[in-house]
């Protein structure tokens, strides 16, 4: 188990999955366009993720690919489960827009991840990734929001759920960003699921997205790291 004195996981009781592996939202070629994607020199991304370094990007390896890809759909059901569920009532998209990014428009550089989660939520053309299949994403987030609301008669609206799976890929995207400066400062170019783990737990602001999430506390997975 995850520890830090300065973090503390939630409650046993109030942890979110394990979840089934039919509901995991991101595939592995998806997986490796969020790897290989680096934001425009505006600096979109939390940190300014675009550097306009030259060094290659670090690498999955086995046997520890399936079991990052694994974390990372955890961490991403969890997300969407406790925070970005009980936050879509109604079909106004800057309204929920403002309930799931309170901090949305906070100032300064570099730009805080709810401003960019509440950027990408609102504007569809936002940094499109390149080899990322949005469509298949935006299903599958449908339809686990589908299963988990309690309102089965409910109907989640087309620029809602594209905004979410947008959010979703930023979010992961910049995960990856600092996962690979990790790898690199440890003087390695392959991501290790302890790489994505110790990343988050420095990142206040990923952390607290993905602070739900059994399996990035406990582990959990098989040839886990």
């Amino acid at each position: 188990m995850i520890s830090n004195q300065s973090v503390l996981p939630p409650p046993e009781s109030e942890r979110l999955g394990p979840y089934d592996s039919k509901h995991h939202l991101l595939r592995e070629q998806d997986i490796e366009a969020l790897r290989l994607y680096r934001n425009e020199p505006e600096g979109q991304f939390i940190g300014g993720a675009a550097t306009g370094l030259s060094r290659s990007v670090s690498e999955f390896v086995n046997p520890w690919k399936q079991p990052l890809f694994h974390l990372l759909n955890e961490m991403a059901l969890s997300y969407i489960e406790h925070f970005v569920l009980p936050h879509l009532e109604g079909d106004n998209i800057a309204s929920i827009a403002e309930n799931l990014f309170p901090d949305y428009n906070r100032a300064g550089r570099p730009i805080s991840l709810d401003v960019g989660s509440y950027l990408h939520f609102t504007q569809p053309d936002k940094s499109p990734i390149p080899n990322f299949d949005m469509p298949y994403l935006s299903t599958r987030v449908r339809e686990f929001l589908e299963s988990r609301c309690k309102n089965k008669s409910k109907t989640f609206e087309d620029n809602v759920v594209n905004g979410v799976s947008r959010v979703l890929a930023y979010i992961f995207a910049e995960v990856f960003d600092l996962a690979d400066n990790a790898a690199s400062d440890e003087q390695r170019n392959k991501i290790l699921p302890c790489d994505v783990r110790l990343v988050v737990l420095h990142d206040e602001e990923i952390l607290h997205l993905v602070s739900f999430s059994r399996v990035f506390w406990e582990g959990g997975l098989s040839n886990g790291r």
